[in-house]
């Protein structure tokens, strides 16, 4: 594998993992403000979802890696007609 397909594996569960993230540590106002949606969170805690994302992200791609490395799993198609 080289380093554009790892790249790839990686961008690709981010976001999986991100949207995965996402509805955790929400809290909705008691009393929203006129104006704001019911449904909006108090605090999004961003930053601390998009860290815990990037450390699961890279322990995936490192396993993906391995599996790969060592033979277990393969991304080589074989077309034959």
């Amino acid at each position: 594998m080289n380093w554009i397909s790892i790249s790839g594996i990686f961008v690709l569960i981010w976001w999986v993992v991100l949207f995965t993230m996402l509805p955790l540590w929400v809290k909705k106002p008691s009393k929203p403000e006129p104006g704001i949606s019911k449904g909006a969170p108090e605090e999004a805690y961003m930053l601390r979802k998009m860290l815990i994302t990037t450390l699961m992200a890279g322990v995936l791609t490192g396993l993906i890696y391995m599996l790969v490395h060592y033979g277990v799993l393969s991304f080589d198609f074989v077309y034959r007609q």
